[in-house]
C-alpha cells in the first residue's frame, strides 16, 4: 500500500449526525461518547458529476472530548484546567486510502477557541494555551 496522498484528504469540523453512523457501526466500541470537537475525514475522488466542486467520500472521523479521569489533567501539568485538555475519544479511518493518514491528521487538525495555540502530543491529547 502506498503512502497517503495528502492532497486528496480533506478534514473538516462537523457535527455528530454526519459521522455517528461510522462510530456506531464501524468503530470497535460501537457506542457514541461525550464529545466537544468532531472532525470528518473525506477522500477527494475528483470533480462532482452534478455540482461544482470536489466529489468527497466520507472515509473516517476523529472525535475529541474532555478526559474522563478527573486526575488526568493535573498529571500532565499542574497549571492546566478542564478546558485546557482534550482527549482522543474515537478515531476510525477506512482501509485502502494509504498509509500514515493518522500522521497527516496530527499535522492538520487544530481546534480554535478564542486565541490559542494548539500542540498535539501524538494524536491523543491536545493542549491549549492562551497566546
Amino acid at each position: 500500500m502506498e503512502y497517503c496522498d495528502t492532497s486528496k484528504i480533506v478534514i473538516e469540523r462537523t457535527k455528530k449526525d454526519v459521522v455517528s453512523n461510522i462510530v456506531l457501526k464501524k468503530h470497535y466500541a460501537n457506542t457514541w461518547t461525550a464529545s466537544s470537537d468532531i472532525y470528518a475525514i473525506y477522500y477527494k475522488s475528483g470533480e462532482h458529476k452534478f455540482f461544482d466542486g470536489d466529489d468527497l467520500k466520507l472515509i473516517g472521523c476523529v472525535i475529541y472530548g474532555n478526559p474522563v479521569g478527573f486526575r488526568v489533567i493535573k498529571s500532565i501539568c499542574e497549571e492546566l484546567s478542564d478546558i485546557d485538555v482534550l482527549e482522543l475519544k474515537r478515531l476510525w479511518i477506512e482501509d485502502g486510502y494509504g498509509k500514515n493518514i493518522e500522521y497527516h491528521l496530527s499535522q492538520h487538525i487544530t481546534i480554535p477557541k478564542k486565541k490559542v495555540s494548539v500542540d498535539i502530543v501524538g494524536i491523543g491529547f491536545i493542549l491549549r494555551r492562551v497566546i
